[in-house]
């Protein structure tokens, strides 16, 4: 599900490390509690140290460390199903509620939050009910649906038209989708740079433009590898002629990269006998199994659907 971008006008700091900011502290009790340690101390140093040391406490007997600053920013949203917190802890509440897009709505809840000796009575689904049966007594209408946002540089819009210009799509933590390489004209020796990993959102961009994953270099041309693509690793001074000749236990699987890294696993290897043992703790290498490193000497197998190498 896409994302919205949405204009917030607070943002949830923590106070020590912010006393500078502290005329921006919403809620009037804090604030005045943070003056009040800024004028006993010589410096912004020393009350940040005696903050840290001492910790505020609300009226509930709870140490606040993070509160309400204001600020104007840009985060990202999509609504979720209030059933999204049942079954949390207290420090998981915590932190899914500062995600909260409505800063009334992150009092309201925290005020329900206190009211429970045990945290994750409080949204359960009894929870729930009894919280919106809070807010109807209010007049306000009961909460299925919540705003959760974050703050992300990695999120890219779907398109350019009407309907798509306002969704935003952020790939998982580590998503690359390719790994450049580089090769030399002459020598024939690979090229691998810190731009080598070509993030999800990326790779969209480019190829959505009709443009090349990666920059031309002078002398060099270059070839993408993707998860799940198949190399040969010739020996040194290997006298190659694909595909007559070929051994192919030296036939390598491509598995994930990052950055300048990039991971294989023998292509015949369905599954590791020894879990995290047989070939490193992660199940793959960077090197084949004569430790000759793969990105640098590998070349890339073009196989149709069929398995044959074309």
């Amino acid at each position: 599900m896409p994302y919205g971008k949405i204009a917030i006008n607070f943002d949830v700091l923590n106070i020590a490390d912010n006393l500078g900011k502290s005329d921006s502290i919403i809620k009037t009790s804090i604030r005045k509690k943070v003056k009040q340690i800024l004028q006993d101390h010589e410096s912004i140093k020393e009350a940040k140290k005696y903050i840290k040391s001492n910790p505020l406490i609300d009226e509930y007997g709870h140490t606040i460390i993070k509160t309400h600053f204001r600020s104007n920013l840009i985060k990202y949203g999509k609504r979720q199903p209030i059933e999204k917190f049942i079954g949390k802890d207290f420090s998981q509440l915590v932190k899914m509620i500062h995600k909260v897009a409505d800063i009334n709505i992150q009092y309201q809840m925290f005020d329900h939050l206190r009211s429970f000796k045990n945290p994750s009575d409080s949204f359960s689904v009894s929870g729930i009910e009894s919280f919106n049966e809070k807010r109807n007594k209010k007049n306000l209408p009961p909460i299925k649906n919540i705003r959760l946002v974050e703050s992300s540089t990695k999120r890219f819009p779907l398109g350019e038209r009407l309907d798509t210009s306002h969704k935003w799509m952020e790939a998982t933590e580590g998503t690359n989708l390719y790994f450049v390489i580089y090769k030399n004209n002459e020598t024939g020796q690979h090229l691998i740079t810190k731009d080598s990993s070509v993030p999800f959102g990326d790779a969209f961009k480019l190829l959505k433009a009709g443009l090349p994953l990666a920059e031309d270099k002078e002398g060099y041309t270059f070839f993408t590898l993707s998860p799940g693509d198949l190399v040969y690793v010739p020996e040194d001074k290997e006298e190659l002629v694909l595909p007559d000749i070929m051994d192919h236990t030296r036939i390598y699987k491509c598995v994930s990269f990052s950055k300048r890294d990039c991971f294989f696993i023998q292509a015949s290897c369905s599954l590791p006998l020894l879990n995290k043992k047989e070939f490193t703790s992660s199940n793959k290498d960077q090197k084949s199994i004569d430790g000759i490193m793969i990105k640098s000497h590998c070349i890339k197998l073009n196989i149709d659907r069929l398995g044959n190498l074309k």
